[in-house]
């Protein structure tokens, strides 16, 4: 490769780059979850807390076996769950409808914060957690 060519390649390389650091500082403007909440794209849309996932999750893989299929174990997917059973804070759906309830009393609130409390203990830090 002669070295205008690389020139222009470095250039272009460059300017790759300097457009990527950009976007990334527009969406840092746009989602921070501070004092003030702007989540972009996902302002008032609904969420789920760790604890609402894991509980989705585990119907579906228990419906896929009541069906008798199989849902494929990757390093990814045993990952996810592992991270749910051990950060899901409320882990039955009745206790679960009740803290939805308690939070549909704030209506002030965003989904998303909704769901970011919902992922403390009230329990304390002794490791107990509501079933």
């Amino acid at each position: 490769m002669d070295k205008s060519a690389n020139v222009k390649l470095d250039e272009a390389s460059q300017s790759i780059h300097t457009n990527d650091i950009r976007q990334r500082e527009h969406l840092n403007r746009e989602e921070e979850a501070g004092a003030e909440l702007r989540l972009g794209d996902f302002q008032h849309v609904h969420t789920l807390s760790i604890s609402e996932a894991r509980l989705i999750t585990d119907a579906i893989f228990q419906a896929r076996k009541r069906m008798g299929k199989k849902h494929m174990e990757t390093e990814a997917l045993i990952k996810m769950q592992e991270y749910m059973d051990t950060y899901a804070r409320f882990k039955s759906k009745p206790i679960l409808d009740e803290l939805e309830n308690l939070m549909n009393l704030h209506p002030e609130l965003e989904s998303f914060e909704k769901s970011q409390l919902s992922k403390f203990n009230p329990f304390g830090f002794d490791g107990e957690t509501a079933s």
